[in-house]
Formats: structure tokens, C-alpha cells, sequence
């Protein structure tokens, strides 16, 4: 259950559906930028109608750390995204997300990059 939820995050992004990828993301939502929800949704929609084909392929998700309600794991992905005015983007993502359960469903309270 809690890596369906990181499924179904990247593939909103990769069909470009907003709502479907922050159906994931807790009204909790804080990471280390000190972003909050709103703020998450605001610029994932940037990120969105700044790029138009994003492939997300070899995505690996860890076995995740569940602990009552909550849960950690790291997940890495490769991306391609090609912009509408210049040049594309491409590399591998790694990030550690963190989840809570809320009302019976997992949800991403948190994502901060794998610091190396």
C-alpha cells in the first residue's frame, strides 16, 4: 500500500495530471525547503505547464520502514522532461519520502532529496 502511493504520484506527473499526483501528498505536507502543501501544488503545476512529455522509467522503491502509522522509503527514477521553450531536462531522481497513515490511507507528508 504505502509504494502505491509512490506509483501513483509519478505517474500523475508522467500524464501530467496535477490533481491525481497531489491526491498523494498530505495536507500535512512540510519538507526541509519548508514548503507546504499549497506551495508543493503550486509549483508541481509549474513544473507541469513548463514541460510537456515527462517519462519516468527504472523506478526502484525501496522496502519501506513502517512503524505504526507512519512509514520511510527512498525511491529513485529516471526522468526525461522536454520543455516548451528550451532545452530538455534528463537525470535520476532519488528522494526519501516520508508517509503517514490518515484516515486509513498512506499518504507523502514529506520528500527530501538522498543526500550523497
Amino acid at each position: 500500500a504505502v509504494k502505491k502511493v509512490i506509483d501513483n504520484y509519478l505517474n500523475g506527473l508522467s500524464k501530467h495530471n496535477v490533481d491525481f499526483a497531489v491526491s498523494q501528498i498530505s495536507s500535512n505536507y512540510s519538507d526541509s525547503d519548508g514548503s507546504t502543501y499549497d506551495q508543493f501544488k503550486s509549483s508541481l503545476k509549474k513544473f507541469l505547464e513548463e514541460f510537456t512529455n515527462i517519462s519516468i522509467t527504472n523506478v526502484k522503491i525501496s522496502k519501506p520502514d513502517i512503524k505504526d502509522n507512519k512509514a520511510m522509503l527512498e525511491f529513485k527514477y529516471n526522468f526525461e522532461a522536454k520543455r516548451k521553450t528550451a532545452e530538455n531536462i534528463n537525470g535520476i531522481n532519488e528522494r526519501i519520502a516520508y508517509l503517514a497513515k490518515e484516515n486509513g490511507s498512506w499518504k507523502i507528508i514529506g520528500l527530501e532529496k538522498v543526500k550523497k
